[in-house]
């Protein structure tokens, strides 16, 4: 969702600066776009706020203070209509405590000491290029530009002013990027999706500045559609084919299970046969896959539980919240899946329910386990 939200956006800014009219419709739609980000994905913020300051100027600059007020605005309306729902439905002290406390005291849980905003992107720029699946699709992307410099007048370019504005705005995008990926200083590779998006606004913001002017020593220029159309369909057509494949890793585990790909076919055999269509499965540990592997519906409002597990601000809350949860939907299955083989969470004796005492009285007045298998629990409700 920030990806799309940061897509349209970046269309509607593009429309606003292309025109020679001022159509306000466009005004009014990017800021409530860009307004709608911080509640789309946190970590998206400082994204949305370089394309919000960006707009701002360009705005500014070409309709004035008043135009630039309503852009303002509108982008405050989206917060405005959110928390007016989420109060109206009593959510505040959830909005406050699980998304904003818990997600910045989340953003620096495993920053080193002393850590440099040069360290952040640093990490960054390391998890783009040494995770194998995509660091084709930023190599490619790369020397594309750096053979352009090579055929196209560079110092011609930088003193255009349009050219330098564009490129120095898909610079503090790219930057802002390396940061957003950096501060949580945690090696997952759906952060990277967000390098997708900023590299191909950096990409296309170079190529197309080079060739908008002549090739050295020569006095014609190159269709910017036209030059620039192919070498990014290039670049994400080799890149798909180096990296990906039509044939997914799971295809082969679903062919040998008879239930189709899942992580664990026996603790799902398990809770299959102790439920029927429409009960609920609450999760205790990282592995929201069972969801998904078992057409359970969510018994608590979360899909994990490492916000509860983990020391932070928000801990003794969000456990309050969860327990609130079994007591409200009384799921039929609570699936213990502290194990060696899940991810991240796997000593029980650090992060199981024993150190809950509360959850721990709970589960043991409604619950009876029916199964352990390797480690993962499952409970039947009473």
């Amino acid at each position: 969702m920030p990806i799309l939200l940061l897509s349209i956006g970046l269309w509607l800014l593009s429309i606003l600066y292309t025109s020679s009219q001022l159509k306000k419709t466009n005004v009014y739609l990017l800021g409530a776009v860009l307004g709608f980000i911080p509640f789309a994905k946190l970590q998206a913020t400082p994204l949305g706020v370089i394309v919000a300051f960006f707009s701002a100027l360009l705005i500014f600059k070409r309709y004035g203070a008043m135009q630039t007020f309503y852009f303002a605005l509108s982008g405050l309306l989206p917060a405005v209509f959110i928390l007016l729902i989420t109060a109206a439905g009593g959510g505040l002290e959830s909005f406050w405590n699980q998304y904003l406390v818990y997600n910045f005291d989340y953003a620096g849980r495993e920053n080193p000491q002393d850590i440099s905003l040069m360290d952040y992107l640093q990490y960054a720029w390391g998890m783009l290029f040494k995770t194998p699946d995509v660091a084709v699709f930023f190599q490619a992307g790369l020397i594309a530009c750096l053979v352009a410099c090579m055929f196209f007048d560079v110092k011609a370019v930088l003193k255009d002013p349009a050219s330098r504005t564009i490129i120095v705005f898909a610079i503090a995008l790219f930057v802002t990027t390396l940061y957003c990926i950096g501060k949580p200083f945690r090696n997952y590779s759906h952060y990277i999706l967000f390098g997708f998006f900023s590299t191909t606004v950096l990409l296309t913001a170079i190529l197309c500045a080079l060739f908008r002017w002549p090739i050295k020593g020569e006095g014609s220029k190159i269709d910017v559609k036209l030059a620039v159309a192919p070498v990014l369909l290039f670049i994400v057509i080799l890149a798909f084919h180096l990296r990906f494949s039509f044939d997914p890793v799971y295809n082969t585990y679903a062919a040998r299970n008879t239930l189709g790909y899942t992580y664990m076919p026996e603790v799902v055999k398990a809770m299959y046969a102790n439920t029927k269509p429409g009960d609920k499965l609450a999760l205790w540990g990282w592995s929201g896959t069972f969801y998904s592997d078992t057409d359970l519906t969510m018994g608590t409002r979360f899909c994990d539980t490492s916000g509860i597990i983990t020391k932070n601000p928000s801990q003794e809350f969000l456990l309050k919240t969860y327990i609130g949860d079994l007591e409200r939907n009384k799921p039929k299955i609570f699936l213990d899946a502290i194990s060696p083989n899940a991810f991240l969470f796997g000593d029980r004796t650090l992060y199981g329910i024993g150190n809950f005492p509360s959850l721990q009285q709970y589960i043991n007045t409604n619950y009876n386990m029916v199964a352990d298998i390797e480690g993962y629990r499952v409970y039947v409700r009473q």
